[in-house]
């Protein structure tokens, strides 16, 4: 005869609740990985600035969520990684307005040569309504989100055997832009032609003369040495660049939303010590590419009457649509 085995309802209920907690406490050390890239070299402000958005994010999330950091275009071009955040086999990435802008037009607006004053101009626009317009365009046309925008340098022209004064020194010149037509339709109506080269290519163009000179900020002239191998840095001050952290939007929204709250946070503070990165290293940086190259001080209100001249006031209607760039210009 078989005896039954009875187990008493407290040792049942104290065994239930003792596996109800393992599995809590399983499940809140779930790790959360995403991969976060960008086409900078590994000294460079962006990288930097993203190291600091990785280690501090995993540091408030008790290491639930890490960020791995791929610099230097291991992911890809801004293209490529732009084409794998709406998929979601990249989770996060920076890049300029104009790398959205290929989706969203108004994005390609903001490095429209000669929009914005200052940064405190760019500032105003981008973290205000603005820029929360813009946001919810993003969203909705492919499924990414801004974490962050922040300001991303002051753009500057350098050229290798011709200083430039004047728009009209630029007439015949060729110069190397990004792929994009924010910047092809900038030194077009100052007077140049363009050619489009790859940003981790230009060294290696200049070098071989395939173009006559590049635009950057001066962190980046000097983090990709550009230095060897152009002689003039031409003061133009053309775009007040914006750099952004985006997120896949599912994968921004499937997180709590105390993580959620604190991405956004530490992508503002990242993107706060990049700018104060690019400030510094400009001033820095200034003395050094001094010793290779000639700065050479521009008619700056000659080149914005040549912009607005040869057709930028057009492109921007173009791009945000006539109230908006009103809204932009008006911004005080």
């Amino acid at each position: 005869m078989r005896r039954c085995v009875r187990f008493p309802i407290m040792v049942i209920a104290i065994c239930s609740v003792t596996v109800l907690a393992f599995g809590s406490q399983a499940a809140a050390q779930q790790v959360t990985t995403f991969r976060f890239g960008h086409n900078n070299a590994v000294t460079h402000p962006v990288n930097l600035g993203a190291e600091q958005f990785a280690k501090r994010v995993k540091e408030r999330t008790n290491g639930q969520v890490t960020i791995q950091v791929y610099p230097a275009a291991q992911l890809g071009d801004e293209r490529q990684l732009g084409e794998a955040l709406q998929v979601g086999t990249v989770d996060m990435m920076w890049s300029s307005g104009p790398m959205l802008g290929r989706y969203v037009a108004p994005f390609n607006g903001l490095e429209g040569g000669y929009l914005f004053r200052d940064q405190e101009h760019l500032y105003k626009v981008v973290r205000g309504p603005i820029g929360q317009e813009l946001n919810e365009q993003l969203i909705k046309g492919i499924g990414v989100r801004v974490l962050d925008y922040h300001f991303a340098g002051e753009r500057h022209l350098t050229t290798t055997n011709k200083a430039v004064r004047t728009p009209a020194d630029l007439k015949g010149m060729l110069i190397r832009v990004p792929q994009l037509d924010n910047y092809m339709a900038t030194f077009k109506a100052l007077g140049a032609s363009t050619v489009g080269i790859a940003f981790n290519e230009t060294y290696m163009a200049l070098k071989m003369g395939v173009a006559e000179g590049q635009e950057n900020p001066i962190s980046s002239i000097y983090a990709m040495k550009f230095h060897e191998v152009q002689k003039y840095i031409n003061l133009t001050s053309h775009i007040f660049a914006t750099g952004i952290y985006s997120m896949n939007n599912k994968k921004f929204l499937a997180l709590p939303a105390n993580f959620q709250a604190i991405l956004q946070e530490e992508a503002a503070s990242a993107g706060a010590y990049a700018s104060s990165l690019y400030n510094k290293q400009a001033d820095e940086l200034v003395p050094e590419l001094k010793k290779y190259m000639t700065f050479v001080e521009v008619d700056k209100v000659a080149f914005q009457k040549a912009a607005q001249a040869g057709g930028m006031d057009e492109w921007f209607v173009k791009q945000f649509g006539k109230e908006m760039y009103q809204r932009i210009k008006d911004t005080k």
